[in-house]
């Protein structure tokens, strides 16, 4: 609890009643040092209204405004008793940026005073709630997240994996036919084995580049990503019979 009072024994009064019930208290002389007690973590403010000017009220609502999207700091107001006047009306449009307010006019029976504190916890006990609530999903959020990176990496490496045996097994075959082949077939085996070789690099250059991939968008040249995608599956489309041609244009860079 944090208390400003700067009149007579009010704060000291007043501090004394909250400890009696239980309740820790501070008492401050200003509204800086009642600002940088919630900043820390304050639970609820006491604050007589003769505490408040103009900049008071400006340096408090700042204060309120940077809590977090869970918080709405309660305060409970302490009112001078009597009649509407210019100059109360003035006060109340005065404290209106303070958001969650509880107003008590003094004299303040201490019945009155201890209930109207426990309501006041009550609603910032329901705020640490809803921000304890908000921090788990947001841990859930992240574990998920982290899973399903964990789970798209797992598919990943089981790609390139599949993509790397296939163009081994080709060349560990064509090993076995050079030992028994007519020297006639040499050279066209020695090709082969090199593309699927090459093949190779190239899916191994291509998961480097997921490795490398920059945070930023940045430029990137279509026709390279092109020609890349089409030596990867050359082997495939060649098997299926597909014939590719190229018609590029110009390699203008786009950001991506």
């Amino acid at each position: 609890m944090v208390v400003v009072a700067p009149t007579g024994r009010d704060a000291s009064l007043l501090a004394d009643l909250l400890r009696k019930a239980g309740y820790d208290s501070e008492v401050c002389r200003s509204i800086g040092e009642a600002c940088s007690a919630i900043r820390l973590g304050a639970a609820v403010g006491v604050i007589a209204e003769e505490s408040l000017d103009t900049a008071g009220v400006a340096e408090l609502s700042d204060t309120l405004r940077d809590q977090p999207a869970w918080s709405d700091f309660p305060l409970i107001l302490l009112t001078v008793t009597g009649e509407v006047t210019t100059l109360s009306q003035r006060r109340r449009a005065m404290r209106e940026p303070l958001g969650n307010v509880f107003l008590l006019e003094r004299p303040v029976r201490p019945e009155t005073m201890i209930s109207t504190v426990e309501n006041a916890l009550r609603s910032r006990k329901r705020q640490y709630e809803m921000r304890d609530q908000l921090q788990q999903f947001r841990q859930a959020q992240e574990a998920l997240r982290k899973s399903e990176k964990l789970a798209v990496a797992g598919r990943l490496a089981a790609s390139i994996a599949h993509e790397i045996n296939n163009p081994l097994e080709s060349v560990t075959n064509l090993l076995f036919l050079l030992r028994t082949a007519d020297p006639a077939s040499y050279r066209a085996h020695l090709k082969q084995a090199e593309q699927e070789l090459a093949r190779v690099t190239e899916i191994t250059k291509q998961t480097l580049h997921f490795y490398r991939e920059p945070a930023r968008p940045g430029p990137v040249n279509v026709v390279t990503v092109l020609e890349s995608v089409l030596n990867l599956y050359h082997p495939r489309l060649a098997s299926a019979g597909v014939y590719v041609q190229r018609e590029f244009a110009a390699p203008l860079p786009v950001l991506g």
